[in-house]
């Protein structure tokens, strides 16, 4: 079996998780920052787009995630000292990651 041929099937479910990956890192970092009031509004606005677009069911997926990761997640230790709330830090992509020498 030769090891320098690369799958593509592979690459793709790879490339795949990670990009899913960072899109949930993204949710989260987003809704840790944001404020409560924010927060209501912006769920008021999902429930009544998804009501709308009959999407009700995925709407409630989306705030119930959405409160447990306020209520769960912690921006950081010492919120007291910083004016801003923490981000958490992104993965890179694979395309900025060292190469393995072949």
């Amino acid at each position: 079996m030769n090891s320098a041929q690369r799958n593509p099937i592979l690459e793709t479910v790879i490339q795949t998780g990670e990009t899913i990956h960072y899109c949930w890192m993204w949710f989260v970092t987003k809704i840790v920052a944001m404020s409560w009031l924010r927060l209501f509004a912006v769920i008021l606005l999902v429930w009544i787009l998804s009501g709308i677009l009959a999407m009700v069911p995925l709407a409630n997926v989306f705030v119930l995630t959405a409160l447990l990761v306020k209520c769960f997640v912690n921006p950081a230790d010492d919120s007291a000292t910083k004016t801003e709330p923490a981000a958490m830090a992104l993965p890179a992509p694979d395309s900025e990651k060292k190469q393995d020498h072949e």
